[in-house]
């Protein structure tokens, strides 16, 4: 029984130990695959009717959201290219009407993150 637990303990461990390497190698992929936006003036409304449409789409997701920056964050679906989420994204803004108020944010996932934390920090 002793050993049993100290084998699971082992094995716990070494998940452990290894969890911060899976996080990075995701947060890589959504660097790489990743197009990030900024929408001037994004409301929650405008971003649910995003989400509601992706839902029924296999080749475009929405991988991170943030209004109070109004930023989003797509992915091509099964691993496509950016260039693919690019312009499959840039499809799907124009049909919204939302192209014209759009800006690339070039750093990817990490500048997105980075511009919602600097919006909510400036928040009351």
């Amino acid at each position: 029984m002793k050993q049993q637990m100290r084998f699971v303990g082992m094995i716990a461990a070494a998940l452990i130990a290894l969890l911060p390497f899976g996080l990075q190698a995701q947060t890589a992929h959504a660097s790489e695959h990743g197009h990030a936006l900024r929408v001037q003036g994004l409301t929650s409304a405008e971003r649910d009717e995003l989400q509601q449409e992706l839902k029924d789409r296999d080749d475009l997701k929405l991988v991170y959201t943030c209004v109070p920056a109004g930023v989003l964050v797509f992915e091509a679906a099964n691993g496509g290219s950016k260039q693919r989420a690019v312009q499959l994204s840039t499809r799907l803004l124009e049909a919204r009407s939302l192209r014209t108020r759009t800006e690339e944010l070039t750093g990817g996932l990490a500048s997105a993150e980075a511009a919602c934390e600097k919006a909510r920090d400036r928040q009351p």
